[in-house]
């Protein structure tokens, strides 16, 4: 069994929100702003992630300072402050963080945080140990009281910390819950898997095998829609893939042309963070290549269509993240060079 004990002391219940009561433009009004103030971030900003009310927009900038705005008018941001004042959270490990019930749950090497985003500090701290899981992907599940940290599940129940064991994945690159919360599905690069785990016990239940001897396909990335499963690989594909027995219900190559081929990654496309994504209509993806090759694959009714964005070349217009406006029908798409344009999906054609 897969199962790692820690101490979790107090738990939050969730809230559910709707993006319905957050205008539409102070929203993008906020995306823009974090371009406008791109050189405020150090470095340039390197993760961007919405709260699940669309209050609030949370940043990461390429030095690890986490920056927090807030969507209401007028426009206010900020850095995000540990305990010690004047003392910004910055952590030259990698420091992970996802949103839940309002706020930035941060995971540290050796603590775990919970940043109440309307107060602007930490209120609850408990004693989560990820010394041995420094490069593992890490998601909270409040159905089960439990934190999947790579393919591994920790309890909350007391303070074991157990050696990390066997590396599953070499060189893990998705983490995602299925839509019903029981169920995780992990990916890796090298071994070109992808696996199946049951909550809370952690229990490995299928394991699909993606590449083979004859035709290499290391998995960059994955993506829940419809709860369907998105598979993407380094020989520019992207596959939908049946969640109960992996099989491939449809493919297409975004990312691949006669002369070469590049690894398809996908991005944030609603108030998740990109670990669980579970849009019913569409995702965004863009190709690790140098033509700026991005898009959206979009479920129909009996099949999946997918769409190229062509964007007018402005330097470097690589898409950093695109973020859908459901009620519009449109995408707020925000790109390298500080640009931050609105795309009508309908008409394929920037506002």
């Amino acid at each position: 069994m897969n199962f790692i004990p820690v101490t979790i002391k107090k738990i939050m219940k969730p809230v559910i929100f709707s993006l319905l009561f957050v205008p539409l433009t102070c929203l993008a009004d906020t995306f823009v702003k974090v371009q406008e103030l791109k050189n405020t971030f150090k470095g340039g900003v390197l993760d961007i992630s919405v709260s699940e009310n669309g209050r609030y927009v949370f940043i990461k900038d390429t030095h690890q300072v986490y920056w927090l705005m807030s969507t209401a008018r007028p426009l206010a941001f900020h850095k995000i402050f540990n305990d010690r004042p004047n003392s910004s959270v910055v952590d030259s490990r990698s420091l992970r963080a996802q949103w839940h019930n309002n706020h930035i749950i941060f995971f540290s090497d050796d603590k775990t945080e919970f940043y109440d985003v309307e107060n602007h500090k930490i209120d609850q701290r408990y004693s989560l140990i990820l010394s041995s899981f420094s490069n593992s992907e890490i998601f909270w599940s409040e159905k089960h009281q439990r934190f999947i940290v790579g393919t591994k599940v920790f309890s909350v129940d007391n303070d074991t910390q157990e050696d990390p064991g066997q590396d599953w994945h070499a060189y893990q690159t998705g983490l995602l819950m299925t839509k019903n919360g029981n169920d995780y599905i992990t990916s890796g690069y090298h071994d070109e898997s992808i696996m199946r785990w049951t909550l809370p016990d952690g229990k490995l239940k299928a394991t699909w095998q993606i590449g083979s001897w004859y035709a290499s396909r290391k998995v960059s990335d994955i993506a829940l829609v419809d709860n369907h499963l998105l598979v993407a690989t380094n020989n520019g594909e992207i596959n939908i893939r049946s969640i109960d027995d992996g099989s491939v219900l449809w493919s297409a190559s975004p990312c691949s042309s006669f002369f070469s081929s590049s690894s398809p990654y996908f991005l944030l496309s609603g108030p998740l963070t990109k670990k669980s994504i579970h849009h019913n209509k569409f995702v965004f993806f863009k190709c690790d290549d140098t033509r700026s090759t991005f898009g959206y694959i979009e479920k129909q009714e009996n099949s999946w269509k997918l769409d190229k964005i062509t964007l007018p070349s402005t330097g470097n217009s690589s898409l950093q993240y695109a973020y859908y406006l459901d009620s519009l029908n449109k995408a707020i798409l925000g790109l390298y060079n500080g640009q931050v344009l609105l795309y009508d999906l309908e008409n394929k054609n920037i506002d």
